[in-house]
């Protein structure tokens, strides 16, 4: 038995060590990969009014913002006091605290929760925010605040289709997922293995995978280490429904 890691890098690589560490064998094949943008110019130079927010939608958002910032902009960053950034989930704001910067998490880690915590921070229209995402995932946030602020959005990476044509499901019973797009591009592969467990982060997803005929699904947030071991353990438990 195996758990089959989609993720992108690298949360690929760190949920693959949590498994291996409960003694877990695990197929560590991404679905796709993360492409940095060239930015013209940073947002500091672009725009002259600093902004309320700063969102970080991924870590891979943060790791191409950091790795790009002048040493002008990580000193603004790191001292902000009139811009709150905000991060996602757990692995964004890890890379954003590792780097100095105070950032902001939501209890809940989705786009629904990151909106959610907006609301009660009470947004005004004459607002700025600045949106740090990448192109082709989830617009949800992007939709939402662009009649509600003067939003600036910054595409900083786009993700890449990977070939896992050669992997062999033979030995796979489990599958961890980390977005809708990685499910739909994993589910091609998939094909034919209606016996195969999910792991997903969301019950947005766990629904979309049921949908789509996928019968034995957990949901693990956040991609912890803890809660993607049990949900693993609840889909090789004996007699399950």
């Amino acid at each position: 038995m195996s758990c089959w890691i989609t993720y992108s890098q690298p949360s690929a690589n760190r949920i693959a060590e949590v498994f291996s560490a409960a003694n877990i064998v695990t197929v560590c094949e991404p679905v796709t990969e993360i492409q940095r943008l060239a930015v013209d110019g940073s947002l500091l130079q672009q725009h002259g009014d600093l902004p309320r927010f700063m969102i970080f939608l991924s870590q891979h958002a943060a790791s191409a913002f950091l790795a790009d910032a002048s040493d002008e902009a990580l000193v603004w960053l790191r001292g902000a006091n009139t811009t709150q950034v905000l991060a996602i989930g757990p692995a964004t704001a890890q890379v954003l605290r590792t780097a100095g910067v105070a950032a902001i998490r939501p209890e809940e880690t989705s786009s629904e929760g990151l909106l959610a915590w907006l609301a009660a921070a009470e947004l005004d229209p004459s607002d700025i925010v600045w949106l740090l995402t990448g192109q082709g995932g989830r617009d949800t946030v992007f939709t939402q605040l662009q009649h509600r602020c003067r939003l600036v959005r910054q595409d900083l990476y786009k993700r890449r289709e990977r070939n896992v044509d050669a992997l062999d499901l033979n030995k796979v019973t489990v599958a961890a997922v980390g977005s809708e797009h990685g499910l739909q591009l994993a589910a091609r592969r998939m094909a034919g293995c209606d016996d195969l467990g999910l792991i997903v982060p969301s019950q947005r997803i766990a629904d979309i995978a049921q949908q789509m005929g996928f019968l034995r699904i957990e949901v693990a947030t956040a991609s912890e280490g803890p809660s993607m071991l049990r949900a693993y353990a609840l889909l090789h438990r004996p007699n399950r429904d």
